[in-house]
């Protein structure tokens, strides 16, 4: 018995120094490490905008030419109900796609402290603007195959 808690006072003791290690380890990660989580966090939100987008575009211009003349409905108002249905299948996507992602993005591990630096929180943002931003002008490509139609009738 005691040499059980011997063992288990030596394991307590090795994780409290492992975690003590890893508090204090709050170094700046190098830029290759920063790049790595700005494209792995920045991916996802390339596909998130584009799907995002190009979901809103074709939705609206339906709901419009459907929907638009019998309901009253404005330009804005389909676009705004098309922008509800991409969101709802973004979130949809969401967790898929990180998945898949993550498997594609390794990254190396960071520290609790090391997450919190803020050259960190700021790869992280620039990735994930950077990569909306793209995801939503790829997006944009349905416009290029829109034609106008006149309004149908329901």
């Amino acid at each position: 018995m005691e040499a059980l808690n011997a063992d288990a006072k030596a394991l307590a003791n090795s994780a409290q120094s492992s975690v003590r290690s890893q508090a204090h380890d709050s170094s700046v990660p190098q830029s290759a490490v920063l790049f790595s989580v700005a494209l792995s966090t920045g991916l996802p939100f390339i596909v998130f905008g584009f799907s995002d987008n190009a979901i809103m575009i074709v939705a609206g211009d339906e709901i419009e030419s459907l929907f638009g003349a019998k309901l009253g409905l404005s330009t804005l108002a389909a676009a705004g109900l098309g922008n509800l249905i991409s969101d709802v299948i973004g979130l949809g996507m969401a967790e898929p796609v990180q998945a898949r992602m993550g498997r594609w993005l390794k990254t190396k591990p960071l520290t609790i402290q090391q997450t919190q630096l803020w050259q960190t929180r700021a790869a992280r943002f620039s990735g994930s603007s950077l990569g909306v931003s793209i995801g939503c002008l790829l997006g944009m490509a349905p416009l290029l195959f829109l034609t106008q139609k006149e309004k149908r009738k329901v």
